[in-house]
């Protein structure tokens, strides 16, 4: 009997909490009748309380105007203010879940430690990359996962003591998801494309779960994804005049908020083979997407603003109040004075915007992934000192750059024939095995050199080819070793 009501407890808790968050003091104590004792958090912005500013240190959520509200300073997390496990953790009695990457954290005295991260992906970064996707983080579910598993190994004796400690906490699987599908659109994928990567997503998802229960978990919450065709990023990015692409209710991105449903179907799935597969183990699904839709329909009686409900609070331009090329936290970016009445304060990840300067004598190179950006520091430079544009890089210091619609190329052919001829090497016939790995050089075998700086000037040069020639490394290492010693070996191929 007591199963069954925590169980609808927690399922009435979280359609609650997710749409009247209006205060700390809103709905406090309604999951105390389940009586938890901790709580573990895994996922992305939606949860992070402060992981990502420990490893982006730099990063504008820790510094104001995030956390202004509710903190008078920055904490780490997205928002103003609070976020939803901050409340969920009010209304269980439970401290605010310290981030588990704090080094000076007491982790809530054994109450729970929040293990999410901004930017987090569902899918190891391996596996984004073997689909043709970057992913700026290294901090999917699987690192999550093995945080949590090295602090739990730190507080439990054995595994039955685990069982026992944790037997009463709430354990939060997400949300998680949105940003493998995020990194995929931003990179020009289509839905369709995204699509094919679901399944592998929706099955992390489920290994996470199976996983915490493998650590003594009995209470678990499974969220899906927001309607992400609401948020003002989205609508900004792919704005269009096409009328067709936004829903009549809401005016959101129909391809967006179609592509969370179709998610937010397979997690539902999942958790029903889940609770066949773990019969005692209490698994529910929280529903922010349904939730997020509630807090539109009755965006008034909850003292939100007319205009508020798809615009950015800190933000500058546009029809929703939102620019990428100047976010929340930069210079003249405002932000609104009652940010309690907007829906969204800001939705970005800032690791989308990639900029790297490589200096090198009078010559700077800029890469980017933005190139409005681009453009921005080349005028910034301009300003400074006289530049001269030699627009894309296609050579610089031996190194040769081609560009194609799978991505650049990066060789030294010119370098090699320069080096090959200076040698008098053009016409010597090619060997896939420089030298055999078996090959062991000595200082003291070989006729003296008669030149020892042309020596060590080549293995220089092979050293820099080895930048795109790896295969010659080994061989280039064994000789390397010697450039201090005046002879010649003959080496056998």
């Amino acid at each position: 009997m007591a199963t069954w009501l925590c169980s609808q407890v927690l399922t009435l808790s979280f359609s609650f909490l997710l749409v009247f968050l209006l205060s700390p003091q809103c709905y406090a104590g309604i999951l105390r009748t389940c009586q938890f004792d901790a709580i573990y958090q895994l996922g992305d912005s939606v949860a992070d309380t402060g992981n990502f500013i420990r490893e982006y240190p730099l990063s504008s959520f820790a510094r104001l105007p995030y956390g202004r509200t509710f903190f008078n300073h920055a904490t780490g997390r997205c928002s103003n203010g609070l976020l939803m496990i901050d409340y969920i953790a009010l209304s269980a009695g439970i401290p605010f879940l310290d981030p588990y990457l704090n080094s000076d954290a007491l982790f809530t005295h054994g109450r729970g430690v929040n293990f999410a991260v901004t930017g987090a992906t569902a899918l190891p970064v391996e596996i984004l990359n073997e689909n043709g996707i970057f992913a700026p983080t290294n901090t999917s579910l699987t690192v999550q996962l093995d945080w949590m598993f090295t602090y739990f190994n730190g507080i439990c004796r054995d595994d039955q003591d685990c069982f026992r400690k944790l037997k009463t906490a709430l354990f939060i699987v997400g949300e998680i998801g949105v940003n493998d599908y995020n990194y995929a659109l931003n990179e020009g994928k289509s839905f369709e494309e995204v699509g094919y990567l679901m399944p592998k997503v929706i099955q992390a998802i489920k290994e996470a779960v199976t996983r915490v229960i493998g650590y003594g978990a009995t209470r678990v919450v499974v969220p899906g994804n927001f309607p992400t065709g609401c948020f003002p990023i989205y609508l900004t990015q792919f704005q269009t005049n096409d009328s067709n692409a936004y829903d009549d209710e809401f005016q959101c991105l129909k391809g967006f908020n179609n592509l969370s449903i179709q998610h937010n179907n397979l997690v539902k799935k999942a958790i029903r083979q889940l609770r066949n597969d773990f019969p005692n183990v209490i698994i529910l699904y929280g529903d922010y997407y349904n939730a997020y839709l509630q807090l539109l329909r009755k965006f008034k009686q909850l003292g939100f603003e007319d205009k508020s409900t798809h615009s950015a609070c800190c933000g500058i331009g546009g029809d929703y109040n939102f620019n990428s090329s100047r976010m929340c936290g930069a210079s003249g970016v405002a932000v609104c004075s009652n940010p309690d009445e907007y829906v969204s304060f800001f939705f970005y990840f800032e690791l989308y915007l990639f900029i790297a300067l490589l200096v090198y004598v009078d010559d700077i190179i800029i890469a980017s992934n933005d190139l409005t950006e681009i453009l921005k520091i080349k005028q910034h430079l301009h300003e400074l000192f006289s530049i001269k544009d030699l627009r894309e890089l296609k050579y610089f210091l031996g190194l040769e750059v081609a560009r194609s619609k799978a991505g650049i190329n990066i060789c030294q052919k010119k370098y090699t024939l320069d080096l090959l001829k200076d040698l008098d090497f053009l016409d010597s016939k090619p060997t896939p095995t420089p030298i055999l790995p078996e090959t062991r050089l000595t200082k003291d075998a070989g006729v003296p050199l008669e030149d020892t700086t042309t020596y060590r000037k080549l293995i220089g040069k092979l050293q820099y080819l080895t930048t795109t020639r790896p295969d010659i490394s080994f061989a280039v290492q064994q000789l390397a070793q010697f450039r201090s010693v005046h002879r010649f070996e003959s080496v056998p191929l």
